[in-house]
């Protein structure tokens, strides 16, 4: 929670507290680089001792405009747990920019000096970052989650993570031995007067407590799994549970987690209310429960929500769909690919670009996208429906769900091209409508080339284009 406070510090460092907090202990450096000072405030110092923990989780997203002021040497690589400084060579110049890694007239990353100053694993860093053509300032994000934004929920999965052991970190069923109020953990925190069973009067930990009980053991034999239940390990709940999930069908499995946690909420039942319960009425009402929520939340948003169709459709009268698509090469390169075609089906023009970038799926497709759109501009077109087979960022484009993260800043980049367009919208197709671009992605070969067609197109492009009409 603490961690919470210093976070929102950083993007509104004008803001009453933040300036008042400057003022006092960080005059000349950001609150990332302040130190605690002689005899702080209690609040100061309890918040400068979370900030250990924003620096496990932080990055940032580079801009071409800070760029030029920012150091070859600072922490400017996205790394495993925060920000990383590459290790340039030992003749590379010390007072570099980031700035002279960066081809601005190919708006990309300069590879061959790269290679020259920089190891091979922080070149591939460094192709993971896209480049804006916005240049925006520089934004810190929480690279755990999606949206960049720091939470304290994921605060306190990273403080736990640092603290238990390996085994711990690993295995999320650990958690079953702390999180179950049985007896035996309630005695010894004297919230009970005895740590036995009420039923079989022995003492009563997680794993009897779900397994061993007398009546537990009639309810699982009833269930048709008592047979695993007695032949998995009986060292520990944990074990049993894993080694359970491990033989089981993936069918069966949430069979078998809704049978556990019924079987809890009986012998809470049993334990705490007058009337005992029937055990068949609260099995089967939370089976129907998960399968509810499964329908609502899972296949409702697949049947409803903006998946596409299988095949190619052809835009409205007046209006040019451009379809993209992008290619992981798996070489250190990314192939883009981005076609045009009206009302009826015919190619107005392809591009195609072979870039040199170790992206995620998501940014690749994004940019993709993004080079699309730039031919269409350049081409003096003014209605486009875009369309492609990203599923999440058609999603975000459509939301306007711009996250403080490399992906966000490719999302927010197509969100201000499309708005350039007097009529725009964006579709989500099915790899199986998106043929066409598919295909100009693998047309460019080597990094660095690009090509746009608006003639003579090849005969296999023409022929996929046909085969979407049909």
């Amino acid at each position: 929670m603490l961690a919470k406070q210093v976070w929102r510090l950083l993007p509104t460092p004008n803001s009453l507290v933040g300036r008042v907090l400057k003022a006092r202990y960080f005059k000349n450096d950001s609150v990332m680089e302040a130190r605690r000072g002689y005899d702080p405030s209690f609040s100061w110092g309890s918040m400068w001792g979370s900030k250990s923990l924003l620096a496990t989780g932080r990055a940032k997203v580079e801009s071409r405009e800070r760029a030029k002021h920012r150091g070859v040497c600072e922490a400017w690589l996205p790394g495993e747990n925060a920000g990383k400084v590459p290790m340039p060579n030992v003749e590379a110049d010390p007072n570099m920019k980031v700035s002279d890694f960066i081809d601005v007239d190919n708006e990309r990353w300069n590879i061959e000096v790269l290679c020259e100053v920089m190891t091979e694993d922080d070149v591939k860093l460094v192709l993971k970052l896209p480049l804006s053509k916005r240049m925006p300032i520089d934004e810190i994000y929480w690279w755990r989650t999606k949206d960049g934004k720091y939470t304290v929920k994921f605060g306190y999965w990273v403080e736990r993570r640092n603290a238990t052991t390996p085994r711990e970190s690993g295995d999320s069923l650990c958690s079953w031995k702390q999180i179950l109020p049985v007896r035996k953990s309630l005695f010894r925190r004297h919230c009970c007067l005895s740590p036995l069973c009420n039923f079989c009067h022995e003492e009563e930990c997680s794993d009897p407590a779900l397994f061993g009980c007398a009546w537990m053991k009639i309810h699982w034999k009833a269930s048709g799994l008592g047979e695993f239940v007695e032949a998995a390990p009986h060292e520990s709940c944990e074990e049993r549970i894993t080694w359970i999930l491990h033989k089981l069908r993936y069918d069966e499995r949430g069979r078998f987690l809704d049978i556990v946690c019924s079987m809890w909420t009986i012998r809470n039942q049993r334990l705490f209310e007058e009337s005992p319960p029937n055990e068949n009425v609260v099995c089967s009402g939370l089976v129907k429960m998960v399968a509810d929520y499964y329908a609502d939340r899972v296949i409702a948003r697949c049947m409803f929500n903006e998946v596409g169709r299988s095949a190619w459709s052809p835009p409205l009268a007046g209006i040019i769909k451009i379809n993209t698509d992008a290619y992981m090469a798996g070489n250190g390169s990314v192939g883009l690919g981005a076609v045009a075609l009206d009302k009826d089906g015919r190619i107005l023009w392809m591009g195609s670009r072979r870039v040199g970038a170790e992206w995620d799926v998501e940014v690749a497709e994004a940019q993709s996208a993004i080079f699309g759109l730039d031919i269409a501009r350049e081409k003096g077109l003014s209605g486009i429906a875009l369309e492609c087979d990203a599923l999440n960022l058609v999603r975000a484009v459509r939301d306007k769900d711009i996250a403080r993260t490399p992906v966000g800043l490719c999302v927010e980049d197509l969100c201000t091209l499309l708005s350039s367009f007097e009529s725009n919208n964006c579709y989500h197709v099915k790899c199986g409508g998106n043929t066409v671009a598919h295909c100009l992605t693998r047309i460019c070969e080597r990094v660095g080339d690009a090509i746009i067609i608006v003639t003579d197109f090849p005969q296999v492009v023409i022929s996929l284009a046909e085969i979407d009409l049909i």
